[in-house]
């Protein structure tokens, strides 16, 4: 079985989760490959990213698809379209006339047709393909997003999700929210694979871990500064403590800024808050050590597809406290992990006060945590492919 990872999508300037997803996904599938084949499809702009991130070049074979500046403006042209005339139908035509010779090549190059970047790159190919929908977060919370947005994310989601072979999710909130909102996905469709964490969270380097500028006990917030991560409820928070405690947390925030900087920045200087460092984005090394020096590590979200710093964290050994949203709560059920009442700010600062002093979790936890390392998550995946290539 040939198994193609479409990659083409993936932003070599972009150090989100789901490029962290897909780089973990597609290095495991290659490490368990056995018998089968890989091959990664990737762009002209990613691949030299692509080889550096996920070496081990002798294993998996790469196929070239050349992007440019036509195809962006080509795919807003789509969108704008598929609004308009509200039919999601016309990515597929376009495919089907004006881009049949890369559908029929990749068709023959590959059994399946696997992307795990969130969307389908290719709606014409003849072969069976899967699909990771992180989220659809535009449907559940469309006040998070621009018109523009909203227009661009529209057609291209629900389109995917109407050809996708199958539909990949990492929680039942994700399940539910797809089919809540296209009823025409059947559920037999999708299939729920928790998230897995990379082997290199488990393994412990405690004389190699550069010490952090701050060198207090500190809080952990690794997210990127989208408005539904919730960095404005943090910084009340703190001055809820820092009013009724009389003491202020430290706080290192990491991740890249979505539109949020200028207003956490406004409301930190606004409360006289000392104690909150943003670092920006920041390597896996460094967020290993930040990990590892922390004392507690938060998500706070107010909307998550499944939350990957909890797992990062609980392999480190690291206590955690997040949002009680549906796919915490899920993964509660399988890990301790201490939960908040979402959008309540003085639980929040309780919480915090209370759990920033705390000790490491148990190893139980963490034991129990190792069974989403992603070499065996994967092999769900694999499963699920065998499954679309006999035609099961």
């Amino acid at each position: 079985m040939i198994i193609g990872i479409d990659l083409t999508a993936l932003d070599p300037n972009h150090r989100g989760g789901v490029t962290r997803f897909s780089l973990d996904i597609t290095k495991s599938l290659i490490d368990i490959r056995n018998e089968d084949h890989i091959v990664v499809i990737a762009s002209n702009k990613n691949v030299d990213y692509i080889k550096e991130n996920i070496k081990n070049l002798d294993k998996f074979k790469i196929e070239l698809v050349n992007k440019s500046h036509l195809n962006g403006l080509v795919n807003k042209v789509l969108s704008i379209f598929s609004w308009v005339t509200r039919n999601y139908e016309v990515r597929k035509w376009y495919e089907k006339y004006f881009r049949k010779r890369i559908n029929e090549y990749i068709s023959k190059t590959v059994d399946i047709y696997y992307s795990p970047t969130t969307l389908l790159n290719f709606f014409n190919l003849s072969i069976p393909t899967l699909v990771s929908i992180h989220d659809i977060q535009h449907e559940d919370l469309p006040e998070n997003f621009s018109l523009r947005e909203r227009i661009g994310r529209w057609s291209h989601y629900k389109a995917t999700c109407i050809y996708a072979s199958c539909i990949q999710v990492s929680s039942k909130f994700i399940f539910n929210s797809i089919q809540k909102n296209y009823k025409e996905i059947q559920c037999e469709k999708m299939k729920i694979i928790p998230e897995g964490v990379s082997k290199y969270w488990f393994i412990k380097e405690d004389d190699s871990y550069e010490k952090p500028v701050i060198h207090e006990k500190y809080v952990f917030y690794p997210a990127q500064l989208w408005a539904h991560k919730n960095h404005l409820q943090l910084i009340e928070a703190a001055n809820y403590i820092k009013n009724k405690y009389k003491k202020e947390i430290n706080f290192v925030l990491t991740g890249g800024d979505k539109g949020m900087l200028s207003l956490i920045r406004e409301n930190i200087y606004k409360y006289d808050l000392k104690k909150i460092h943003y670092l920006g984005v920041v390597s896996d090394k460094e967020i290993k050590a930040l990990y590892f020096y922390s004392n507690l590590v938060i998500s706070i979200s107010n909307y998550e597809s499944s939350c990957l710093p909890i797992k990062e964290a609980i392999a480190m050994g690291k206590n955690v406290l997040v949002s009680d949203i549906e796919p915490n709560i899920e993964l509660a059920d399988e890990i301790s992990i201490n939960l908040y009442k979402k959008d309540d700010i003085a639980d929040l600062a309780e919480k915090l006060y209370y759990f920033s002093d705390c000790q490491n979790i148990s190893a139980i936890d963490q034991e129990i945590v190792k069974k989403f390392e992603w070499g065996l998550v994967a092999e769900k995946y694999k499963e699920n492919f065998r499954r679309l290539y006999e035609g099961k």
